[in-house]
């Protein structure tokens, strides 16, 4: 059964050379580009579970996904934090891991993960 993974970009040419390098390994009619308001754009390819770390590494290239826009929402505080004036805690870019370690505030306190392999 195929995974869905996509991935938004702040540019349409961002999303297009995405799309470009995930064609070099998956068929054309498993990947898909979308345009969106402002100039955004969304890449979404359906990948075999083999092969979804590979779709995922395309994704996440160095210069793939990165927003310059400070005031998008991925930067910008809660409402209620941006009233109350408080910062941002992480300024991180965001990227698709799969998850093995503790949650952050989890970390943080020192609280191991429920589930262990």
């Amino acid at each position: 059964m195929p995974t869905t993974i996509t991935q938004s970009y702040p540019s349409e040419i961002q999303a297009r050379e995405a799309a470009a390098a995930l064609r070099k390994t998956f068929r054309d009619d498993l990947v898909k580009m979308e345009r969106k308001s402002m100039g955004k754009a969304t890449v979404t390819v359906e990948a075999e579970p083999d092969k979804a770390m590979t779709a995922i590494r395309i994704l996440n290239e160095p210069g793939a996904a990165t927003n310059s826009n400070p005031t998008s929402l991925l930067y910008d505080p809660a409402p209620l934090s941006r009233l109350l004036r408080l910062p941002v805690l992480s300024n991180r870019t965001p990227r698709v891991t799969l998850i093995d370690e503790p949650a952050p505030l989890s970390k943080l306190l020192g609280l191991p993960t429920i589930l262990k392999n």
